[in-house]
């Protein structure tokens, strides 16, 4: 922490001469607004002390202290706190999140240009560019009179807070980062899926999701939900054992069109109660709290009642598997298999 907080100084030394203007005499001065820029505002303000050591973790300390300018999506203490990653010292970040993940999120975290969402019209998750080069999905609607903002699926706790060169959006909790092109690169890269991939591939939904130009909402179970589901995902073996049309029958019941955060699910829900409209036709129910964490449900209507959630994130460890932003869509992981 000793060596980074050096190299912070002297990068700001090296920045501060390069920003500095001719007074009358012909001496520099110093540039006023660097000190009000990004990372001086996240030091200077408590509610950001964990992500100030997420930045550090990542090398990234001295990325946000160019003149920009810049929109950063910054993860309030409460984003962490969700986690139970409370503390602000970056050697503490190596359980939590490996040191590439942590860049990949911070740079995920990072856009181009000033972003003002109090500006911005109402919309449905159009993407914005970030230093990541994959894009972040940000919507503005009405509710119950109130204006919302979310960013994949997250509101933002407070908008459009000033620095000298650029804007902090606050985010409450953390998001995925968009790593792939589409859903089924997605699938395909997560040993966890591997049934349900298997099953799409055999069933010829593989080429028609590829490549799709409309955007998709996939709940993929996961392999333990599909192993003891008694379906026709349970086994490689029956996978292979069975035509296509019985397994486009049961996997179209688990792909809605568009793309759907957790919060635009609860918000169609709320407009139609009888549950979402899967690819097939049929619907599917949504429970639990839109205020809560990682409570989404979803109820098939062979389901008896029972419903499947979101799988639990292990301790104190960045692994969540809601709202995974793929290029094509958006991907929840789930734990039972939806029937139709």
């Amino acid at each position: 922490m000793k060596i980074r907080s050096t190299l912070l100084y002297f990068a700001g030394i090296c920045l501060l001469a390069c920003g500095c203007n001719k007074d009358k005499n012909g001496k520099t001065a110093p540039d006023p607004s660097y000190t009000s820029r990004i990372p001086f505002v996240l030091q200077d303000n408590f509610t950001f002390d964990v992500l100030w050591a997420a930045l550090n973790y990542a090398d990234m300390q001295d990325s946000l202290l160019q003149e920009g300018p810049y929109t950063l999506l910054a993860a309030h203490n409460d984003a962490f706190a969700l986690f139970n990653q409370t503390s602000n010292d970056p050697a503490r970040f190596t359980y939590f999140i490996t040191y590439n993940k942590a860049r990949q999120l911070m740079q995920y975290s990072i856009l181009s240009g000033i972003l003002s969402t109090k500006a911005m019209p109402l919309q449905e998750n159009k993407a914005y560019l970030t230093h990541l080069g994959t894009n972040v999905y940000i919507s503005k609607y009405l509710q119950n009179g109130d204006t919302i903002v979310t960013m994949n699926g997250i509101r933002l706790k407070s908008l459009d807070n000033p620095a000298s060169n650029g804007l902090i959006q606050v985010l409450s909790e953390l998001p995925n980062v968009e790593n792939f092109p589409s859903l089924v690169t997605a699938v395909r890269s997560d040993t966890s899926l591997s049934l349900f991939s298997a099953a799409m591939k055999h069933s010829g939904l593989t080429d028609s999701l590829d490549g799709a130009k409309d955007a998709y909402t996939l709940l993929p179970p996961i392999n333990r939900a599909c192993m003891s589901s008694g379906t026709v995902l349970a086994s490689m073996e029956r996978i292979s054992q069975s035509t296509p049309e019985e397994l486009k029958t049961l996997l179209r019941y688990h792909i809605i069109k568009g793309r759907y955060f957790t919060s635009d699910l609860f918000r169609a829900v709320a407009a139609d109660p009888s549950g979402i409209t899967m690819q097939d036709g049929g619907k599917v129910g949504i429970g639990g709290s839109p205020t809560g964490f990682n409570s989404i449900r979803f109820t098939g209507t062979g389901n008896d009642g029972m419903a499947a959630g979101i799988p639990p994130f292990p301790y104190q460890r960045f692994d969540l598997n809601s709202n995974i932003p793929a290029g094509n869509g958006v991907m929840h992981k789930i734990d039972r298999v939806l029937i139709p």
